[in-house]
């Protein structure tokens, strides 16, 4: 199974696997390149389990792992792409705290995490969801795709229906919810659209 070999990243935090997906994917772009992956990863966890690895969401209760570990969607974690090895390296405990004072790319993609974390990460691609090297031909699905912008070598497609959010802000996973919060959120959907009429 898929997840069987991606195991090591799961002892990651939700803001270390994004961190080191936007690194592994678009350092080379600098703060735009790694910037757009992480709205691109922030759009399709909006989107919910259309991106995402179920089995990946049970074994981790992330959502962002959920999507950045979803087989063939961020190449840098398909076996065989010469990234996979410097994650696996970087994901081993303490080698990503170790690594953070020594490389700037790294810190950049960390600092982008943060804000996104802080709520103030602004989305650069336009509600964008997929993305790819504008050096290679362009995949089948771009046909059924919106073209959204193009940011350090990259070219941002986004499938409908669109998720954008602005500024973008992490959204962590509630792992357990008791039955009174569930009644209390139905409660306040319930008089919010009796309002609305």
């Amino acid at each position: 199974m898929w997840i069987d070999y991606n195991t090591s990243f799961l002892k990651l935090s939700d803001l270390q696997i994004i961190a080191l997906t936007a690194y592994a994917e678009n350092r080379s772009g600098g703060v735009p390149g790694m910037q757009s992956v992480i709205n691109v990863i922030q759009n399709r966890r909006l989107a919910k389990t259309i991106y995402q690895d179920l089995t990946i969401l049970d074994a981790s209760g992330s959502p962002y792992m959920a999507v950045c570990l979803k087989q063939y969607q961020f190449s840098c974690f398909n076996v065989g792409d010469p990234n996979r090895g410097i994650l696996l390296r970087l994901a081993e405990p303490g080698a990503f705290d170790a690594e953070l004072p020594n490389n700037s790319s790294l810190r950049t993609a960390w600092s982008l995490v943060q804000s996104l974390q802080a709520g103030t990460l602004t989305d650069i691609t336009g509600g964008a969801n997929h993305y790819f090297a504008v050096s290679i031909t362009p995949p089948w699905w771009v046909k059924e795709m919106t073209y959204r912008t193009t940011i350090a070598g990259q070219a941002f497609y986004a499938a409908p229906p669109f998720y954008g959010q602005q500024p973008q802000k992490l959204i962590p996973e509630i792992t357990s919810v008791t039955p009174a919060q569930q009644q209390q959120a139905l409660a306040v959907t319930t008089s919010t659209i009796i309002s609305a009429l």
